[in-house]
């Protein structure tokens, strides 16, 4: 009896591993690794109400990636797209910040890749009138 207990928890311990090895849909997937950067690393230029603005998001995910605002807020009259494109025009002054995420949708697989991540902090002015 104990014998056939030493095997039956044998071949768990082989089927859970070889199970977990087969977690990532190819070998190009990063399983365990840190978190990619989101590019730019920052949003030099200051914006202006009433002007319009385009900033494109990369990372290494490439395009696979799933693009997303995962805290704060945009400025009012930008958004982000599902590509990281980033653009509108700007109707509300102020200093917002928020993080952009990218990630990878590996339905149906056990990889858990980590999402990159980008914060940033854009400051939004008035317009500038010639007077």
């Amino acid at each position: 009896m104990a014998r056939k207990l030493v095997r039956a928890l044998s071949m768990l311990s082989l089927f859970t591993l070889a199970w977990s090895f087969t977690g990532c849909a190819s070998s190009n997937d990063d399983c365990h690794g840190s978190a990619p950067d989101v590019e730019p690393f920052e949003i030099e230029d200051s914006l202006t109400i009433g002007e319009a603005f385009e900033l494109q998001f990369t990372s290494a995910f490439g395009d696979d990636a799933v693009w997303s605002v995962s805290s704060g807020e945009l400025p009012p009259g930008l958004a982000l797209d599902e590509f990281g494109l980033l653009a509108g025009t700007p109707t509300l002054e102020g200093e917002y910040s928020f993080s952009i995420e990218a990630g990878v949708d590996f339905s149906g697989n056990q990889c858990s890749q980590h999402p990159a991540e980008g914060n940033y902090t854009v400051v939004v002015e008035a317009e500038e009138f010639d007077g």
